[in-house]
């Protein structure tokens, strides 16, 4: 068998050119072609995500207009539960009419809850009460009451001059002299209703 060094000097070249080949071709194989397929299938997903981000772009300015529009729905619901609101606050409700009527410059006597009335939609919480004070300072706060934020509604609205003995007041209070007439009235606030679905249908024993 003739040996390496015995072959014709080309033959040498063209076995040593051979040999860095096959070595360049494995370390190909093994090392630079995974490298090249995670570059494509790194390429696929950018060309993929590229395309969600086309798909997305449309929405990008709109964005500015939903969040204003979400902003202004938000603004409108806490606004209705001003208006009415969703729990039953009696105390909290007393206390908005006590403060109208140091407003109004007048006193309530008498907070009497009558019975409640649900409806489908909300319920309504009457009171009767009794003010006095001067005329117009007890025409004044009926008018703040029905100007409240909140719906309240009056109704049965008497009024009388306390020295002419037709007072609609039952009761006899110890009036300052400045206080003039009183007033018996029934003032009604609603609360609504949260309905959270249907009642679950009865269990068959």
């Amino acid at each position: 068998m003739v040996s390496f060094k015995e072959l014709p000097y080309l033959a040498q070249i063209g076995i040593v050119v051979l040999l860095v080949a096959l070595l360049a071709g494995g370390a190909y194989l093994f090392s630079l072609q995974p490298l090249q397929k995670a570059n494509e299938a790194d390429a696929l997903t950018l060309k993929s995500k590229r395309a969600e981000i086309a798909q997305l772009s449309p929405y990008k300015a709109k964005l500015a207009e939903l969040t204003a529009q979400s902003a202004s729905l938000q603004a409108q619901m806490e606004a209705q539960k001003k208006i009415v609101p969703e729990e039953k606050e009696v105390p909290s409700f007393i206390t908005v009419l006590a403060s109208e009527a140091a407003k109004a410059g007048v006193e309530v006597r008498r907070y009497t809850p009558k019975d409640t009335a649900t409806k489908e939609y909300y319920v309504e919480v009457p009171f009767e009460i009794d003010v006095d004070g001067p005329y117009y300072s007890v025409l004044n706060y009926f008018d703040r009451v029905q100007k409240l934020e909140r719906i309240v509604n009056v109704s049965r609205l008497g009024m009388g001059a306390i020295k002419g003995g037709r007072t609609p007041v039952k009761k006899s209070y110890k009036w300052a002299p400045t206080e003039t007439v009183t007033a018996s009235a029934l003032v009604t606030t609603f609360y609504s209703i949260t309905k959270s679905g249907p009642p679950a249908p009865p269990v068959k024993k």
